[in-house]
């Protein structure tokens, strides 16, 4: 249900932005739903680690405590240092887009920030097993994304990119809140709670570096492409903002296993079962390939009618276009499962140096490519997927395959 929602969510958002801002007004809108993963840099190693303590079975008193350590933490580093970075970023986005105005921007964030923060109640959840608890208030946020998303389009006359960004998220932000509020009733909450555990704040700092550029990394191989682009064609922009929200709609049957899987990875791996981790590891792969295929091929089937009806002729895809992005996909879901499994064995260095070097292999490539000939939609997905195939795809697989052997 709570994939179905999103998927719901993901697949209407395009053709009502579309239809209500057009092309221009729509490249923009993606603009501000990718701050998203630009401002999770902020909250980079909070997730993984507040899970993996809560996954260890701490009472609900220390559970309390470190989800309110852990608000404290990300809500001081968007504030402090997130702030002030994105504020001195804003002339050079401003100087790349006109329509911008600085107080639009700083809203954003502000909201983007709160956004961030009240996800922190996943992560717990997802420690404590309790997916199911996180899933049905991302039901609900989604249709309330859905609707009010619905109402600014359709039924409101005031259809800036700006507003209609701020509604189409504020359904998610109230669902998270009541999410937060219910595993607070279920905690033992105090003022003890409140006290600032100095090894969970360590911990937290420390794992910062590292998730970061694991974060760093996805921001560079999509929203980063999508703003190198806006400023030389909005629509070869707008494309791609629509081709990452694809793959956010098949990533979603993706993350539906493995993100409750690489907390049970950490149990398996701390009881030595080794033949249930090989087994996990092979399933994943067929699953992966499976799925992101089913999708793929009914995605590439159907793609005239997703041209003319979904993007609304106002964005057409070529059928090469299609064929190369579900391609890249391929890769993608593949390096997904690597990337799932050494988390489950805490190898978090490895995988931000990993995806650091995939990151810097994506630019360079996308670098000489920009200079040799125009930027297209095929062009720089065949970057992308030579620079997945050599760092998750490849030497993901090599450490992946020496950590099931070592635990034989």
């Amino acid at each position: 249900m709570s994939k179905g929602t999103g998927i719901l969510f993901q697949i209407a958002a395009i053709p009502l932005a579309l239809a209500a801002l057009g092309t221009d007004g729509f490249a923009l809108f993606m603009i501000y739903t990718g701050l998203t993963t630009w401002v999770g840099l902020c909250a980079t190693g909070v997730a993984p680690s507040l899970t993996a303590r809560v996954a260890g079975g701490i009472d609900a008193k220390t559970t309390a405590q470190y989800y309110i350590n852990a608000v404290f933490f990300i809500s001081a580093v968007i504030l402090c240092i997130g702030l002030p970075l994105f504020t001195a970023a804003l002339a050079v986005i401003d100087s790349m887009a006109d329509s911008v105005r600085y107080g639009e921007l700083l809203t954003v964030y502000l909201f983007v920030a709160l956004l961030i923060v009240s996800s922190v109640v996943d992560s717990v959840n997802a420690g404590r097993n309790q997916l199911h608890v996180t899933n049905l208030f991302f039901s609900l946020g989604s249709l309330l994304n859905l609707a009010l998303m619905f109402i600014a389009t359709d039924l409101l006359e005031n259809k800036s990119p700006f507003f209609v960004f701020i509604m189409s998220q504020t359904g998610l932000v109230i669902a998270r809140i009541l999410n937060s509020a219910y595993l607070l009733s279920k905690l033992e909450c105090d003022r003890s709670s409140l006290r600032i555990d100095k090894n969970m704040v360590k911990e937290l700092r420390s794992n910062f570096g590292s998730f970061f550029f694991i974060q760093l990394s996805v921001a560079v191989s999509q929203q980063a492409i999508v703003l190198f682009t806006y400023g030389q064609s909005k629509e070869l922009s707008a494309a791609l903002s629509v081709i990452y929200r694809i793959y956010a709609l098949i990533g979603s049957l993706l993350t539906m296993v493995s993100q409750p899987l690489w907390p049970m990875i950490i149990r398996a791996r701390t009881a030595g079962n080794s033949l249930v981790l090989r087994l996990w590891y092979q399933r994943l792969i067929a699953y992966n390939l499976f799925a992101s295929l089913v999708f793929g091929i009914a995605i590439y089937l159907f793609r005239e009618g997703l041209n003319q009806y979904w993007l609304k002729g106002q964005l057409v895809l070529a059928d090469l276009e299609y064929a190369a992005f579900l391609a890249n996909y391929l890769l993608i879901a593949l390096g997904q499962v690597n990337i799932t499994f050494l988390m489950g064995y805490e190898k978090f260095s490895l995988i931000a140096a990993m995806l650091s070097i995939e990151a810097l292999i994506l630019v360079v490539l996308l670098g000489l490519y920009s200079s040799l000939s125009e930027l297209s939609v095929t062009g720089i997905m065949t970057v992308s997927a030579t620079a997945f195939l050599l760092t998750s795809c490849w030497i993901g697989f090599m450490h992946v395959r020496q950590q099931l052997r070592s635990a034989h």
